[in-house]
């Protein structure tokens, strides 16, 4: 039996290496083919994008595949269009930024103070790619928000402090999970303080105890917790509406 299954396990490689030998790649001709019926379409429908936005004529796609992508298939290619509709994308956006901020507006404004409203007078875009970890988009919240309080004001976050934990439109900071995983990452980078949500604090029992002794752990309930932690000299923040206690 175990002879007649070896047999049947070569046969059936000399069939599929002698298979594979006739098989050979797309022509430039069908890959245009292929590009304009499907991929372009894909992406543009991903990146937010309409055909009035955007044109790839085939003498662009042309040059996309003999410059860029000289492979059988086309993975390269569809990878390729994808990073130019990223491009049109950001400039898109850029415009509609351009066309709706107010003439009043100056980040420079507050530089001296550190303070600032992310909704004053500015419309912020974020894009995350499709190729991004989906679950780790909650508990980049508060490091989304750091980035963007260092890109307004113009003062950088500090160099030894890690960061994790959900946040609300009203600023609330709640709870994430792997807490664990995410301490001990930042004891391996050497950092001294980790930011963790409020309501995370019963998650710091499962870290080792020497662990726990190199680092500073910061409690945070709210925005204004964070970037006082993550700033030296702490970081003015506009008060508006009371934060509302959540039951999430």
């Amino acid at each position: 039996m175990l002879l007649t299954v070896s047999s049947i396990v070569i046969a059936a490689l000399k069939y599929n290496t002698s298979s594979l030998s006739l098989i050979t790649g797309y022509s430039q001709e069908e890959k245009i083919e292929i590009a304009h019926r499907h991929l372009i379409a894909k992406q543009l429908a991903q990146h937010g994008l309409t055909p009035e936005q955007i044109q790839i004529p085939p003498e662009t796609t042309l040059e996309i595949i003999t410059r860029y992508t000289r492979e059988a298939g086309v993975r390269s290619l569809d990878r390729s269009f994808g990073a130019v509709c990223r491009a049109v994308a950001v400039k898109v956006a850029e415009g509609q930024h351009r066309d709706g901020k107010p003439e009043s507006a100056d980040v420079t404004d507050v530089e001296a103070s550190g303070s600032f409203d992310l909704l004053d007078s500015t419309d912020i875009h974020l894009h995350f790619p499709a190729g991004a970890v989906t679950k780790d988009g909650p508990s980049a919240g508060v490091a989304i928000v750091t980035c963007l309080a260092s890109l307004f004001s113009g003062r950088l976050v500090c160099s030894d402090i890690a960061m994790t934990g959900e946040i609300t439109l009203r600023g609330l900071v709640l709870p994430v999970g792997g807490i664990k995983d995410k301490v001990l990452a930042a004891h391996r980078a050497k950092l001294k303080r980790v930011i963790i949500p409020q309501r995370n604090e019963k998650d710091l029992e499962e870290i080792p105890l020497n662990v726990r002794r190199d680092l500073t752990f910061i409690l945070a309930g709210s925005l204004e917790d964070v970037l006082n932690t993550a700033f030296d000299g702490g970081f003015l923040c506009k008060r508006g509406q009371e934060l509302l206690n959540s039951k999430l």
